[in-house]
């Protein structure tokens, strides 16, 4: 899910997230799925001039999709197309289309 529990500028700790808060997962995944238009937007734009960027958006639409469905591993899953896999992948491909090495700050 997401890899940290708490908010940085809340009192507590931020920790590990060990999915005990069904709370904090269920917010997560809103977040998550409420960004699924805007990133088909932008795919749509980026696509229009690089095609390798087609499919990104139908993946991140699909992996919510299957989380809801109760497979809660699609969220960051390294051995499905999972929105955390889908995403290092854009990202890659985003820095590479700029020219921009991949280095501690990406």
């Amino acid at each position: 899910m997401h890899q940290l529990a708490g908010e940085a500028d809340a009192p507590g700790p931020v920790a590990l997230n060990d999915h005990t808060d069904w709370r904090w997962d269920e917010r997560v995944l809103n977040t998550l799925d409420s960004l699924a238009t805007s990133f088909r937007q932008l795919c749509e734009q980026l696509t229009e001039r690089l095609t390798r960027f087609d499919g990104y958006a139908d993946r991140y639409s699909a992996a919510p999709r299957n989380v809801e469905s109760g497979r809660r591993d699609w969220v960051d899953a390294h051995d499905l197309d999972s929105l955390h896999i889908m995403w290092i992948q854009f990202h890659e491909d985003l820095l590479a289309t700029l020219g921009i090495p991949r280095g501690p700050d990406t």
